[in-house]
């Protein structure tokens, strides 16, 4: 989804590794709290992404959105099933004082988040992603050579 739909359009960006603390919780950076906190965000929603081992972390405010825009690019979700699996597991959490979120068990395992390993929250501009710091790399890399392939193809 581009910031370009809908009325309420931030511009979440930035990459920012954080660690996985053993009870589950991240602390966003100061920077990501911040750009929450400019658009009045103080809960998101986090939910397993079809297809790649990431999860998303959406405003409230932009569920609805996410979840439309979601099920015209993944059409599993327009299943029972892919409801049941991507969708129905989605947890709505909001950050604590210190800037904390807990990640449920299920979406941990979903995004392979181990404690005391590094993940990696990605600014996707109407969202972010959160990542295993190992598994980003890959699809980067996975996505970079599709690119250059598609370049080539084109010209």
């Amino acid at each position: 989804m581009t910031a370009d739909e809908g009325q309420y359009a931030p511009k979440f960006l930035g990459r920012h590794g954080v660690t996985v603390a053993s009870d589950g919780r991240i602390r966003l950076p100061k920077r990501v709290i911040d750009q929450l906190k400019a658009h009045g965000v103080t809960r998101v929603w986090l939910c397993a992404v079809p297809g790649l081992k990431a999860l998303i972390m959406c405003p409230d405010s932009h569920w609805g959105m996410w979840v439309k825009e979601a099920k015209r690019r993944f059409p599993c979700l327009r299943t029972q099933d892919g409801v049941r699996t991507y969708l129905a597991p989605a947890e709505q959490v909001s950050p604590d004082q210190r800037g904390r979120i807990a990640v449920p068990p299920h979406l941990r395992d979903y995004a392979e988040l181990r404690a005391g390993r590094i993940a990696v929250v990605v600014g996707m501009e109407t969202h972010f992603e959160l990542w295993n710091r190992d598994a980003l790399e890959v699809e980067t890399e996975r996505r970079k050579t599709q690119l250059r392939r598609e370049r080539r193809a084109s010209g």
